[in-house]
């Protein structure tokens, strides 16, 4: 999957775009500018920034042109399978023992791998490259916790690393988007960009309930989807 992301501010654009059999990927309209985009490999590969580097500052940048369509092909590297692990467990930073469900852990870095939490707040990564990672700790939607990133985090060959997080409740959004004329629920997203950024949609006319997100200043944006 590629995300994709602003030059000039280094923000997510609210796109993510998986490739198809054939390894092709195509995002949505983006509006003219330069853009870096980030690939989340597939297992056996290593993830990267567009193209083949290491980090966002060593990117190349994509030009975007009005009524233009850019082209960026991705050549990724196959890794070697490791002999490393990482595991732990994640839970409740306020009495520091409770396990929390259905967190999403991705894993960044020499491989790029995700899963999420159990019932007791476990996950693991296995056959690890050792080398520099970085973490993002998402919990599911409706959940009160707020997401949590843990940057160079360094595995060595061979080693089985245990890192546990405790995740700090945050403030939660409800929001129903309606028709003005006739009231009637449509499916949408609710897009915010401040304190957190996040994008998240009803496809039903269902009200949606965000995760937890930290205190701070929001713009928020409601946009209908295909279907409403």
């Amino acid at each position: 999957c590629v995300s994709v992301y602003d030059q000039a501010t280094g923000d997510w654009v609210g796109t993510s775009h998986c490739s198809g059999q054939e390894g092709q990927f195509t995002t949505g309209a983006l509006p003219a500018g330069s853009y870096l985009l980030f690939v989340n490999a597939p297992r056996g590969f290593a993830s990267q920034w567009y193209d083949r580097a290491a980090s966002m500052q060593d990117a190349t940048p994509v030009e975007v042109v009005v009524d233009e369509t850019s082209a960026a092909n991705l050549r990724l590297v196959r890794l070697v399978r490791g002999g490393a692990s990482l595991s732990g467990v994640v839970v409740d930073a306020a009495d520091g023992t409770t396990p929390i469900e259905n967190v999403c852990v991705t894993l960044y870095g020499a491989q790029y791998m995700s899963g999420c939490t159990d019932a007791e707040g476990r996950y693991t990564f296995e056959e690890l490259t050792g080398g520099d990672y970085e973490l993002t700790f998402t919990p599911p939607d409706g959940s009160p916790f707020v997401a949590q990133n843990v940057f160079d985090y360094t595995v060595a060959d061979d080693e089985s690393a245990v890192l546990d997080v405790a995740l700090q409740p945050g403030g939660r959004f409800t929001a129903a988007i309606v028709d003005d004329a006739t009231g009637q629920p449509l499916a949408g997203c609710l897009q915010l960009q401040g304190a957190a950024y996040d994008d998240v949609c009803s496809y039903d006319g269902s009200p949606i309930v965000t995760r937890g997100y930290p205190a701070g200043d929001y713009v928020i944006k409601f946009e209908p989807t295909d279907s409403s």
